[in-house]
């Protein structure tokens, strides 16, 4: 008895290490076939041959006259932010396991990833007749599964049908270019190099800086139809223009800038203002697709008008009167006492009122009209300087020289120099 005991012991021990070895082979082997994938797909010439011996040898599953090619282009969301390089080889890995999971329910297929947000998928439909319509219902399964489950963001290109292995590089080149296409208005998370093909090529540059004293004068006078003009304006333009990726995001990461210099430049914290919108550059610059692009361009707009719709709650029309009347005779000799004049207020009453909203002394506020003002005159003018002096206000330049070195730092004409070297 001991001995029978002793062989099924032995039995079962047998088993268990022949099905460790077999998961280490099976583990072993898809890392082979995406390395080797990986390769043929990265080397600069494509050899038909090597990669059909490639296929047998590796028992990858394709058939060589029926092979569609994916590309998977990963976005922002929840992408790489604050991991670790084995959280990122997790979650890359992740994203392999999840892709031909799903894609393999309906076709024999492999994943391997070529770039850091790259991935190439090869498929071969399991039955025939398949129509790319049921390789685009797959995609779109995939690309929900991803943001559902790894709160990833994605865009797929599709290329045409490779109906031999000398083929396959010309549908990988249409499915990456494809791709490129995802901030066009007309495409959606799926884009079919057949779609798009006859489209324009997408443009490689973009600015808001045409919008930007645009939006300082709104968001300085708290004008919320001006700021939605405005962005709505820039979303115009950027459905109408069809830029490339990189275009679009460094568009939207000068926006960003912009509204956070503006924010910044009044003494408060843009994430306290940007509750919805607030993304990090690494966010910004790697958007999925145009709706990704135009969601948050949303988000800014309503966080902007959340914010002066708080602020006009907080600001009395006393405040907002007086600060109206600054604008319009900051360039004049103006006192305390004319402005509470003008609001019907004491002199000393108004100047606890406006401390108390504003955050700020009278003379301060003032005075940080004026500077900014001034500042804006020597960016974007070539008045001498004791002509800005002048028209800001201040009758005496040299006055206005020290005043401008204490609170800028620089001498005007060194603020002057240097956003001309900035340039």
């Amino acid at each position: 008895l001991a001995g029978f005991r002793h062989e099924i012991l032995q039995e079962k021990e047998t088993q268990f290490r022949q099905a460790q070895i077999e998961q280490e082979v099976k583990t072993n082997l898809s890392t082979l076939r995406r390395a080797f994938l990986k390769e043929t797909f990265c080397s600069a010439e494509f050899s038909p041959e090597r990669f059909k011996e490639g296929l047998e040898r590796l028992e990858i599953k394709l058939n060589p006259n029926h092979i569609y090619c994916l590309v998977l282009q990963i976005g922002s969301s929840y992408w790489m932010e604050n991991m670790n390089a084995e959280e990122i080889n997790s979650r890359q890995s992740a994203i392999i396991t999840v892709c031909e999971e799903v894609i393999c329910s309906n076709n024999f297929g492999c994943c391997f990833q070529t770039k850091e947000r790259e991935f190439v998928i090869l498929l071969s439909p399991k039955k025939d007749p398949v129509t790319v319509n049921h390789i685009v219902s797959d995609c779109r399964n995939l690309v929900q599964i991803l943001q559902q489950y790894l709160g990833v963001t994605a865009v797929m290109g599709i290329g045409s049908r490779a109906s031999c292995i000398d083929q396959i590089p010309c549908a990988y080149a249409e499915a990456r270019e494809a791709v490129k296409y995802r901030f066009f208005k007309e495409t959606e998370q799926i884009i079919q190099w057949s779609q798009v093909q006859s489209l324009p090529s997408p443009k490689a540059a973009y600015s808001v800086l045409p919008y930007r004293s645009q939006l300082e004068k709104a968001f300085f006078y708290r004008q919320v139809s001006e700021i939605c003009i405005c962005l709505d304006s820039i979303s115009r333009e950027l459905a109408e223009i069809g830029l490339a990726p990189e275009a679009a995001c460094s568009g939207a990461l000068e926006l960003c800038s912009i509204i956070h210099e503006l924010i910044e430049r009044e003494q408060l914290q843009p994430e306290d203002i940007l509750t919805a919108s607030h993304h990090s550059y690494g966010e910004l610059l790697h958007m999925a697709n145009w709706d990704e692009l135009l969601n948050w361009l949303q988000k800014l707009k309503e966080d902007l008008i959340a914010f002066i719709q708080a602020e006009e709650e907080k600001e009395s029309w006393i405040i907002s009167e007086a600060k109206r009347f600054i604008q319009e005779h900051y360039d004049e000799e103006i006192s305390l006492t004319e402005v509470a004049n003008s609001v019907g207020l004491t002199p000393s009453y108004f100047s606890t009122v406006f401390k108390e909203h504003v955050g700020t002394t009278y003379s301060d506020y003032l005075t940080t009209i004026r500077i900014e003002k001034a500042k804006q005159l020597l960016r974007s003018t070539a008045y001498r300087v004791y002509e800005i002096s002048h028209m800001v206000g201040y009758e005496n330049h040299y006055y206005f020289n020290r005043l401008f070195k204490k609170i800028v730092g620089l001498t005007p004409l060194d603020y002057r120099k240097s956003k001309i070297d900035a340039i």
